[in-house]
């Protein structure tokens, strides 16, 4: 099913090169605007300007800005895989549509992700001591979870826009589906974080970054469902 996955990935971003990277530029100037906006401040020297208006802007980014983006882009990746048709105005749609749900579930992922780091870092530095069994044994629970977190993240997003369910409904798909195939979201996980390390680089950040990653994420929704 992976290597069905990645074939469809591979010929959704082909066939629809185009879309995808005027999408993609979007979506990068989208996310480069506020960062840059943040570092400036940060630059400044004014420590009002830093906490206030810098930090503010850096922690936006995760929780609002970058599942904003990822709404509408799979809202479009998931027309181009059913309909064989899609536009930047299927893009914008997608954001409309999905804006709220977005951001509540970008929200939910970065307290979740916190909370399970500092976890880790707890259980393992303050109890290592005191209970190492224990502690240590806690510690890496918190990592698995903190693992099952990040592969859940590659498609909560994808079950919302396909299911247009509610944000619990949406985090209980993703966990249904990685908890029964983790093998395969082992494999969709590494090559996402392949195509996140690849994507880093300036000029390939702005025309090829969201937009593989998007179809990769609504291929391997597509395929789970086919499953199911």
């Amino acid at each position: 099913m992976l290597i069905r996955t990645l074939k469809m990935t591979f010929w959704v971003v082909y066939d629809h090169l185009g879309k995808l990277l005027a999408a993609n530029l979007l979506c990068a100037l989208w996310v480069a605007a506020p960062a840059l906006l943040a570092f400036r401040m940060m630059q400044s020297g004014n420590a009002a300007q830093t906490f206030y208006v810098g930090v503010p802007l850096l922690l936006l980014i995760p929780v609002a800005v970058i599942p904003l983006a990822q709404a509408g882009m799979l809202w479009m990746v998931k027309e181009l895989i059913e309909k064989h048709d899609g536009s930047l105005k299927t893009f914008f749609a997608g954001i409309r549509k999905f804006w709220g749900r977005a951001i509540i579930i970008g929200v939910l992922m970065a307290f979740f992700s916190l909370c399970l780091l500092i976890s880790v870092w707890f259980y393992g530095a303050r109890l290592g001591g005191v209970a190492p069994v224990f502690g240590y044994a806690l510690s890496a629970a918190a990592l698995w979870a903190q693992i099952l977190l990040l592969l859940a993240s590659l498609l909560v997003l994808p079950a919302l826009v396909n299911k247009n369910g509610g944000v619990a409904d949406s985090f209980k798909t993703a966990a249904v589906l990685i908890i029964d195939n983790p093998l395969f979201a082992a494999g969709v996980g590494a090559h996402a974080a392949l195509l996140l390390a690849f994507c880093v680089a300036p000029p390939v950040f702005l025309f090829f970054s969201f937009a593989p990653l998007a179809a990769l994420q609504g291929s391997a929704y597509e395929m789970l469902s086919r499953k199911y």
